[in-house]
């Protein structure tokens, strides 16, 4: 039942749950109908009756009914299924015996119908008016039909969709091994339109060389016995089918070449109207992959072999590289594999990835002891149109047969390309490998490779290992080897870890002169303006991608990666609206992305207010477990931190903030972070550290962009002197381009607002939070209503809460502000990057400075201050409970049945707990004795 749970689960809740009485399943035969009913009829919670249609049955009236009430065992069903005359009109039958069933007061019960639509006619009749008045029977009904049957309109349905390539990659492990190859399967599912019963069929027969790439498919794929052709008639519709069937597209052109060229079209129109054929651009092909093998293999060889002949004299002058497909075809040896890889590689340009993919491993059916240098040009364009799992399979299983060092290192890049833009992992030792080896007599090349590892090390925010391959890279080829790439991953890693800007090569154009690039290299160059703050030009590199690259086949990709990037540019920008639409509009999720997805779309759900960010930080969190990175934390710390800002609670804020910048981070982020860690003081009441953090923030800020302008002009009118604050605010909401950005602009208005509502400005206040009610209503986002009334909270109230805890420095704030939420102290260190000995003596110094005894009791006392604002109150009530409990449920059930070795972690983790509580309470003993 791979990837099927939402439907079990669907019809599991017929009879049951939901008032619906009955459910049709519909798919074509292969889909997996017949498997999906026999799961439900095991595991339904209703005493269920199971049939499956007797094909030998069809023509005996009412057989199927019969057979149907003969399960459920009460023979009264039975003698009344023998009184029906099958010529009474079949509305009158189904209203009295709905009255029968009524009656007879049955036990609830589901009934299960495989194949509904071949039982007899009068028995469809029947049962489908009694489906639509089973409420109140005690029966429901689920049943099994094709998608041509139209005799049950009116009932509810349930499609099964065909199975994704993951689903097939888990059918293809069940069945085959889990050694199978991802681009065999992706084939495999595409040319069986994605039926599980035909994609099994098919894998379990092809060879193990077939099934790890390492050996060419044959197309098309044999039919696997368990499809039931299209039925298309005999004469000329039957002809053109036939031609159809010879390749995976077909010139419309020479369809209709012939002597009776009105008739052809014709034919083809009927076709189309039947959905038997569709078009793509100037082609028609078959819609039913299994049609096309049922076909195509039903021919005899002569008649196959007198079709792909007169298919290529039609197809010479349309399409040379269809022409190239039927001459190999009539005969392989007369057309040379390079010649294949050509006309594949046309096909793809074209975006007709099936029809060469089909056109490459029939080339390599006929590859000869020299490679051709074609393949590695078809790959290449197989990677620019986002086939990456294809570019795995030709590359990193052929391309190695290359005899000079130079298409290898050009083959090792491609496939380094296509992991690092879908995956996390990159097998870099594999490169290095082939540079240590080549690096001399290719330099170029290996430079190239080097430049490639280097950007998508930047992209997974590994700065360090991509600076030392940048750096080899340029040592290797400073003249040469993808000087565009060098210099603009230079630009990438200059703007992240604020290293000196590269000079421009000599060749490279300047201006805004995207349309030649390639869209790799054009979202290179975007993502490099955009780190430097220019985001206009970067918006032009991202929408050269957007608007320019067609979005047929799997070009998709990049168009996902410019959206991506085009949003984190439109943050960067404060353009909000859009930035939240291009978010909303990325489809693709890889794991190599996984994290910066989650990322924005936490910063959206901020932004919409749609109560979903905890869920996609979460998302953020589980991706650093499996994939610890240190910039990322950084990245995500500073996003708490913004959020906890926004939400009013500035403690917190402080804590995430601080600990972002503590560690190693971006400069760009890091730069971001001061400006909220700014306010998050101030508001905290800490004025000292907020001036501090303002130093900082004017220290780091050169060069100035347009952001740091706004930006320093708010924080400078939040800490001006109380007499010039307003004159300081007027000023900065006067400031150059703050209209053009609208978050720069919400933020400065909503921090006006609560100076003025402090102040006791009413009519003052009343003009600002107007003026933000009209900004947030032209950006169209539910967050400005929120934010422009967070301004607006009475803040006077915490003068004694701030004062109990102004004696804490930021590091001890930080361990309590996890304290109070529950968190061990062996949590807390690996939190905070501390040592548990660290974490030790900061809570020693909160409990003297507090003058608290212990844990219990200094959450007593933060609860009888009135400092709930500043930390989670769930927190403050059940922290001390929280810590000491899950130590407890963990003992419990180390000991209960996790083994020796689990018990002994769990009761080693509870001693050392306690022997650092005990240690914290000596120490505070001890100081208080001096005392």
């Amino acid at each position: 039942m791979i990837g099927r749970v939402e439907q079990i689960r669907r019809l599991g809740r017929v009879g049951t749950a939901e008032p619906e009485s009955a459910l049709l399943v519909v798919g074509p035969s292969g889909i997996g109908r017949t498997t999906i009913l026999r799961e439900l009829h095991s595991t339904a919670a209703l005493p269920t009756v199971f049939i499956t249609a007797r094909p030998s049955d069809r023509e005996i009236a009412l057989s199927g009914l019969s057979m149907l009430f003969r399960g459920l065992g009460d023979t009264r069903l039975n003698e009344y299924v023998d009184r029906i005359d099958p010529a009474e009109h079949a509305t009158i039958v189904v209203t009295s015996l709905v009255t029968f069933v009524c009656a007879l007061d049955l036990a609830p019960v589901l009934l299960v119908v495989d194949d509904l639509d071949t039982l007899d006619l009068e028995s469809q009749q029947i049962l489908g008016g009694l489906a639509a008045r089973l409420s109140g029977t005690g029966m429901s009904l689920v049943g099994s039909i094709s998608p041509a049957t139209t005799r049950f309109a009116g009932l509810p349905v349930l499609v099964l969709p065909p199975i994704t390539v993951d689903d097939g990659l888990e059918l293809a492990a069940g069945t085959i091994g889990p050694w199978v190859d991802r681009a065999t399967v992706e084939i495999i599912c595409r040319e069986s339109a994605g039926l599980p019963g035909v994609i099994a069929g098919q894998l379990a027969g092809l060879t193990p060389h077939q099934l790890t790439g390492r050996a060419p498919l044959v197309f098309p794929l044999r039919s696997s016995g368990t499809r039931r052709a299209v039925s298309v008639g005999d004469g000329p519709m039957s002809d053109l089918v036939r031609r159809l069937s010879a390749a995976p597209l077909t010139s419309l052109t020479s369809l209709a070449a012939g002597s009776d060229t009105s008739r052809q079209r014709a034919d083809l129109d009927e076709l189309l109207s039947r959905g038997v054929a569709a078009t793509n651009g100037s082609c028609a092909y078959l819609v039913d992959p299994g049609l096309r093998s049922a076909v195509y293999w039903g021919m005899t060889a002569d008649e196959r072999l007198v079709v792909h002949l007169l298919a290529a004299e039609m197809e010479a002058t349309r399409r040379p590289a269809l022409a190239v497909w039927h001459r190999s075809h009539a005969g392989a040896a007369t057309v040379p594999s390079a010649a294949l890889f050509g006309a594949a590689t046309e096909l793809i340009k074209e975006g007709h990835v099936a029809a060469a993919v089909e056109l490459c491993d029939r080339g390599l059916l006929s590859v000869d002891g020299t490679f051709p240098v074609e393949l590695l040009m078809c790959v290449e364009a197989l990677l620019l149109h986002g086939e990456f799992a294809l570019v795995n399979r030709y590359a990193s299983q052929h391309l190695h047969r290359f005899p000079t060092g130079a298409q290898a290192l050009r083959s090792v890049g491609m496939v380094l390309a296509a992991e690092g833009l879908t995956s996390s992992h990159l097998r870099l030792d594999d490169a290095g490998v082939f540079v240590d080896h080549h690096a001399e007599a290719y330099p170029a090349e290996a430079a190239s490779l080097l430049a490639l590892a280097s950007f998508l090390l930047v992209s997974q925010a590994d700065i360090r290992q991509a600076r030392s391959y940048i750096d080899r890279a340029r040592s290797l080829a400073p003249e040469s080897g993808s000087p565009d790439l060098i210099y603009w991953t230079r630009r990438i890693l200059a703007a992240s870890d604020g290293g000196e800007a590269p000079e421009p090569p000599p060749d490279l154009p300047a201006g805004r002169h995207f349309a030649g690039m390639k869209p790799p290299l054009v979202l290179t160059a975007g993502w490099a303006l955009s780190l430097e703050e220019q985001h206009q030009e970067a918006r032009h590199a991202f929408d050269e991608v957007l608007v320019m690259l067609p979005r047929d086949g799997r070009a998709q990709v990049w168009h996902d990666i410019a959206r991506r990037l085009a949003a984190e540019n439109e943050v960067r920008a404060g353009e909000l609206g859009r930035a939240c639409r291009l978010i909303a509009s990325v489809t693709r999720t890889d794991d190599a992305h996984r994290f910066r997805d989650s990322l924005l779309r936490a910063w959206r759900a901020r932004m919409v207010w749609d109560g979903s960010e905890q869920d996609h930080l979460d998302e953020c969190e589980d991706v650093l477990a499996a994939h610890p990175n240190p910039v990322n934390r950084a990245r995500l710390l500073a996003q708490q931190g913004s959020s906890a800002l926004l939400r009013d609670d500035p403690v917190e804020a402080v804590v995430h903030l601080r600990a972002a910048i503590s560690g190693p981070t971006l400069p760009h982020t890091f730069l971001r972070c001061l400006p909220d860690l700014i306010e998050g003081h101030l508001w905290a009441g800490e004025r000292v550290k907020a001036v501090a953090a303002m130093r900082e923030f004017e220290a780091q800020m050169s060069p100035r962009s347009p952001w740091t302008r706004l930006t320093l002009a708010r924080c400078r009118a939040l800490l001006a002197p109380e007499e010039t604050v307003t004159a300081a605010f007027d000023s900065a909401l006067a400031a150059p381009g703050l209209v053009g950005s609208p978050y720069e602009h919400a933020r400065t208005l909503a921090s006006c607002l609560r100076f003025l509502v402090r102040s006791g400005l009413t009519t003052e206040s009343t003009e600002i939070r107007r003026r933000a009610r009209d900004l947030f209503d032209d950006q169209e986002l539910p967050l400005w209503p929120v934010f422009a009334e967070s301004g607006s909270r009475d803040t006077d109230g915490p003068t004694r809460r701030t004062e109990l805890l102004a004696g804490l420095t930021d590091s001890e704030l930080a361990v309590l502000h996890l304290m109070v939420r529950g968190t061990r102290n062996r949590e807390i260190a690996s939190a905070l990057f501390l040592s548990l000995r660290t974490v030790e003596v900061r809570i020693t110094q909160i409990y003297r400075k507090l003058h608290a005894r212990s844990r219990s009791h200094l959450l007593q006392i933060l609860k009888d201050e009135r400092i709930e604002s500043h930390f989670d109150a769930t927190g403050l009530r059940d922290g001390w409970s929280k810590d000491l409990g899950s130590v407890r449920i963990r003992n419990g059930a180390a000991a209960r049945g996790a083994g020796p070795g689990a018990g002994g972690t769990a009761q080693q983790g509870l001693r050392e707990a306690a022997q650092a509580d005990r240690r914290i309470q000596d120490a505070y003993q001890r100081e208080g004795q001096s005392e």
